[in-house]
């Protein structure tokens, strides 16, 4: 999936997505952005402060892969040690 076309990344943070997956742990990731796919998705991509490995969540709790050609949801994601 890619963006929609003209829809810029959303900016507004929503932590709720990464909370509701490893709760107080969040502190440790910095809100990048929010990126709506073609179908409507919101994706949030957060980033760790010491690794810089992304975690990109959509509002559901799905996890997505960013590819260079757009975002493809994952079956086994994981942020630090949680699987997801």
């Amino acid at each position: 999936m890619n963006f929609a076309p003209g829809l810029s990344p959303e900016i507004e943070p929503d932590w709720k997505p990464l909370e509701d997956k490893i709760g107080a742990g969040c502190s440790e990731y910095m809100y990048i952005a929010g990126y709506r796919l073609e179908d409507g998705t919101l994706i949030h991509a957060y980033k760790h402060v010491t690794t810089r490995q992304y975690v990109n969540l959509s509002d559901d709790g799905r996890s997505w892969d960013f590819t260079g050609d757009g975002y493809r949801e994952t079956e086994n994601g994981k942020i630090q040690g949680h699987s997801l």
